[in-house]
């Protein structure tokens, strides 16, 4: 499965009985994900087509059921981490209870995937310890030095994913037509590369190799050109 996140949609005040809940000493948060997304995502991510158990108006299956329970466990640690609560958290599933009463509410649009949403739900005391320890943050600011290995860790676990364009040939469409299987094209990579977020560039930069690995560097403001 390769997405990325195409939109997030914010609530406040939301009265709806869940049963996927992951508590903590902070509080509580809760799981949900659209059964046609769910379905989606199944296909794609066990190769599955064309299947009559896949569909939106039989029973939950526990194929299903795996998959949402791993997608709520790994969501849920990458929102909810010391450095977001303030404090060390442990997760803990609690899928045999309920809660409908939830302060705020993020539900996340994939791209590529129309078929329905991710949405998480925090407590009130969840989000009262969230904003108490931004709070403390302000008024007693920490100043720490994060290793490389901390800092590609915390990047890492960002939800987000940037696309290079290394290279880019132009073509006219009597030419793209004209081509024959095997055919080789000259393409050559690009002195300075497209750095996107979704559909937006955010900067221009350079491909440079570093330990055998391509890399980006010498990064110029994409908006100041």
């Amino acid at each position: 499965i390769n997405t990325s996140l195409a939109n997030i949609i914010f609530s406040i005040e939301e009265n709806k009985k869940c049963h996927q809940l992951y508590s903590c000493s902070a509080g509580k948060i809760a799981f949900e994900i659209d059964r046609p997304l769910l379905l989606t995502l199944l296909n794609d991510f066990y190769g599955v087509t064309d299947s009559a158990d896949l569909n939106e108006t039989n029973e939950i299956t526990q194929t299903e059921l795996r998959l949402q329970e791993r997608l709520g466990d790994e969501i849920s640690q990458i929102f909810l981490t010391p450095e977001v609560v303030g404090l060390p958290i442990r997760l803990q599933p609690h899928h045999n209870q309920q809660h409908s009463h939830w302060a705020w509410s993020l539900s996340f649009q994939l791209r590529g995937y129309p078929q329905g949403v991710i949405t998480l739900h925090f407590d009130h005391q969840l989000i009262d310890q969230m904003l108490s320890s931004l709070r403390q943050e302000n008024e007693q600011p920490v100043h720490t030095t994060l290793s490389g290995d901390q800092l590609e860790r915390q990047l890492r676990r960002v939800p987000l994913s940037l696309t290079a364009q290394l290279a880019s040939v132009e073509i006219t469409l009597e030419r793209l037509l004209s081509l024959q299987v095997e055919e080789v094209l000259p393409i050559f990579l690009n002195e300075s590369v497209p750095v996107i977020l979704g559909d937006e560039v955010l900067f221009q930069a350079k491909v440079s190799e570093h330990q055998g690995q391509l890399v980006l560097s010498d990064f110029i403001d994409h908006y100041t050109r």
